[in-house]
């Protein structure tokens, strides 16, 4: 089943990238919006603009005269400066004008607004005209909180800039306007993207919805392999197949009861103990490869028939590490090889088939090991009768420091009455 984490990141990411999309797109239009008003604005009264500057070769020639040579205005030349200004302000949204010389120089200025210039690099745009080219910049003015357009005009004569004319105007609704449109963009934005964010959620979660089933259908199609395979072995000397529910859900208990412990706590995991829960029914695979006569002799076994035994936990190991490498990822196989590989190792270093002691016993092996003598001892065989919680819990204890583990001996005295309540069970149901 896929974790409630991982599901919780999915929509914490999904709803971060949401925010971010419907707040970069709001910017976006926001500024295209902006962008196209001020163009579309600068572009009506540049036009009508630059139709009167054009005039002034024919209109104001003594004005020509004085950006030509650059000479210090006479009272007529003035004159004719301020006739031209008077002139160009018959538009009313312009508070100021400024007119620039060939050497870059300042030679006439109006003002009817007190508009600071902020811009350091207003040189840069008058740079710009003076080769010709058109260009404006808008600027917040603090004082009277309005926006104003700084325009500036090349002056032509014989194809030729000898001057620039910066116009300042100022539309008392732009800013206004500009700000109403941003809420309005903002909300709409919002609103659509909330109502897309829910839409493709819902689509999102229907589809988790799915997958999670089928997620589901495939882990249980998978423990139902695991038991179908598992029960290939155990039905030959159990009757009920009931041996590999139990033992795994031995192993379970005892791996939740280690983990209380501060030195386990973080081995231990979550996904550790599902690994171990899935891979306890397969602990005895290897003994499908024995014959008859051998586990199911009603007596004790010869040397040889041991023998023949103890090779079971290697069919099984290598049985699962086949099917392990043809996976691509890491999968609770490699729990499971340890398990059955090793299940049969004793802390002393008795056990087969490699003789491993202590704690070179991998733990899920060491736990599989109480799991499986616990219920051999409670369970009735054809060569045994079954033992009472009683007596199969004293020889798991006289074990200690020899088959077993001493510190999984503590946590089974811990829950030994959860075991005796596990063993009762007789059914082979999941």
């Amino acid at each position: 089943m896929v974790k409630r984490s991982i599901l919780q990141n999915i929509v914490l990411q999904y709803t971060l990238i949401s925010f971010l999309v419907t707040f970069s797109v709001s910017l976006y239009l926001i500024n295209s919006l902006t962008n196209k008003t001020i163009n579309h604005s600068t572009m009506i009264h540049s036009k009508t603009y630059i139709n009167f500057i054009n005039t002034i070769e024919t209109n104001y020639p003594s004005l020509i005269n004085s950006l030509l040579t650059g000479k210090k205005f006479n009272e007529e030349e003035h004159h004719d400066f301020e006739h031209f200004v008077s002139d160009l302000l018959i538009f009313p949204q312009i508070t100021n004008i400024h007119i620039f010389s060939g050497d870059h120089n300042s030679v006439y200025e109006y003002s009817a607004s007190n508009v600071r210039k902020k811009y350091l690099q207003k040189k840069d745009y008058i740079d710009k005209a003076f080769s010709g080219e058109f260009n404006y910049f808008l600027q917040d003015n603090e004082e009277d909180d309005n926006q104003y357009l700084h325009s500036f005009y090349p002056i032509m004569y014989k194809e030729k800039v000898i001057g620039i004319v910066e116009i300042i105007d100022s539309d008392s609704d732009f800013k206004s306007y500009l700000k109403q449109s941003e809420k309005e963009i903002i909300q709409s934005i919002t609103l659509g993207g909330f109502v897309f964010y829910i839409l493709l959620f819902f689509i999102f979660f229907k589809s988790y919805q799915y997958q999670n089933k089928i997620f589901k259908r495939l882990h249980k199609s998978q423990e139902l392999t695991i038991h179908a395979m598992s029960l290939l072995a155990e039905l030959r000397d159990d009757d009920t197949g009931a041996h590999i529910i139990r033992t795994r859900e031995y192993c379970r208990l005892l791996a939740i009861e280690l983990k209380k412990r501060p030195d386990y706590s973080k081995y231990l995991t979550k996904e550790y103990i599902e690994d171990l829960e899935r891979s306890a029914p397969l602990h005895d695979i290897g003994k499908v490869g024995l014959p008859d006569s051998i586990l199911l002799k009603p007596g004790k076994l010869t040397p040889e028939e041991f023998e023949i035994i103890k090779k079971h936990p290697k069919h099984g190991a290598d049985v699962l590490l086949k099917v392990a490498e043809s996976l691509d990822y890491k999968s609770y196989f490699d729990i499971g090889i340890q398990v059955v590989l090793h299940h049969h190792e004793n802390w002393d270093g008795s056990g087969y088939p490699n003789s491993l002691k202590g704690e070179d016993i991998p733990l899920s092996a060491r736990i599989m090991a109480i799991a499986d003598v616990y219920d051999a001892l409670r369970s009735k065989r054809t060569y045994k009768k079954s033992m009472s919680h009683e007596e199969a819990r004293t020889i798991i204890i006289s074990e200690s420091g020899k088959k077993f583990d001493p510190l999984l001996i503590e946590a089974f005295i811990n829950i030994e009455h959860q075991f005796k309540l596990v063993s009762n069970k007789t059914n082979i149901l999941f």
